[in-house]
C-alpha cells in the first residue's frame, strides 16, 4: 500500500503545480483548447504507462508526473468552462455536484472494472493466472481509453474552431 502512494504522489504534485498555471491561462486562452492540450498530454502518459512491463521503474515515476501535468491542465479549464456557464447563485451547488460526480465516476468506473474482470477471469484456478488476466485488461481498457481521448481531443478542437467561426 505504501509503494503505491509513492507512485501517486508525483501526480498529485504535479496536478497541484500545473492548475496555479493552467488556471491562470484559462484567462487568456479557450478553455477547450487547454482541456484538449491535457488530453493529449494525458494520452502520452498513458502511453507511458503502457509500456510499464519493458521500461525501468522511474518512468512509471515520469509518467505519474506527466498524468498530474495532464489532470491540471484538464481539469482547471473544465471547471472553468462549467463556473463560466452557471450563474453565480448556483455555484457553490453545482461545483459540488461536478466534483461529487467525477469522484463518484471514478469509484463505479474502478468498481466495475474489478466486478467484470472477477467474473470472466476468476475461475483460472490460480493467483498467477488471475493476476496476467487482470493486467492485459488493464491494459486493453487503457487502450481504450487513448482512443476515447483522441476522440475527445478531436470533439474540443471542432467546437473551439466552430466558436472562433461564429464569433467573427
Amino acid at each position: 500500500p505504501s509503494v503505491t502512494g509513492l507512485f501517486l504522489l508525483p501526480a498529485a504534485i504535479a496536478m497541484i503545480v500545473v492548475a496555479h498555471f493552467a488556471g491562470k491561462l484559462t484567462v487568456k486562452y479557450d478553455v477547450r483548447l487547454l482541456s484538449a492540450a491535457g488530453c493529449i498530454i494525458l494520452i502520452f502518459a498513458t502511453y507511458i504507462i503502457l509500456l510499464m512491463d519493458f521500461i525501468p521503474t522511474y518512468y512509471i515515476f515520469l509518467a505519474c508526473i506527466v498524468l498530474g501535468i495532464a489532470e491540471g491542465f484538464f481539469l482547471v479549464s473544465n471547471n472553468r468552462h462549467v463556473g463560466l456557464t452557471i450563474n453565480t447563485e448556483n455555484f457553490i451547488d453545482s461545483s459540488t455536484f461536478l466534483f461529487t460526480n467525477r469522484e463518484l465516476g471514478k469509484t463505479i468506473s474502478l468498481a466495475l472494472y474489478f466486478l467484470i474482470s472477477g467474473l470472466v477471469f476468476g475461475d483460472t484456478g490460480t493467483y498467477e493466472g488471475n493476476l496476467l488476466h487482470l493486467i492485459m485488461t488493464g491494459e486493453m481498457m487503457m487502450r481504450i481509453s487513448m482512443v476515447l481521448t483522441v476522440s475527445v481531443v478531436i470533439l474540443l478542437i471542432a467546437m473551439w474552431y466552430k466558436n472562433k467561426k461564429n464569433s467573427k
